[in-house]
């Protein structure tokens, strides 16, 4: 006979059943008030949480272009922070061997004018 209590003990056997045959079936709170969601609702919100899981993993594959696109942008920056270091450190160099050479010259010139005037 179809009473209340033989469909509470039969959805929990069949529960049972379904969890030892390897399915992840859960049963239902027992002398639970809610409704169940119209199938209709239930399909435009999985519907909805699709497209959003879509979104996310499009926002994701974003997100890892822009880092490439920072970190390149970094490789570039040191690479020029260190041309711009090359090209201080030639110039001081030639500025240095420029003072020497003339240094070195008027040494020099000062060594044969203070010979010959002897």
């Amino acid at each position: 006979m179809f009473t209340q209590e033989n469909a509470e003990r039969w959805q929990t056997e069949y529960a049972l059943h379904m969890q030892a045959a390897g399915f992840d079936l859960e049963r239902g709170i027992h002398g639970s008030k809610a409704n169940h969601m119209d199938p209709a609702v239930y399909n435009a919100i999985k519907e909805e949480e699709a497209k959003l899981e879509a979104e996310k993993d499009e926002l994701k594959m974003q997100k890892e272009v822009l880092e490439d696109e920072v970190d390149m942008l970094l490789s570039w920056e040191v690479a020029m922070s260190t041309c711009l270091v090359l090209v201080v450190v030639l110039s001081v160099a030639k500025l240095v061997g420029t003072v020497a050479r003339k240094t070195r010259r008027t040494r020099t010139s000062d060594y044969v004018v203070g010979f010959m005037q002897q």
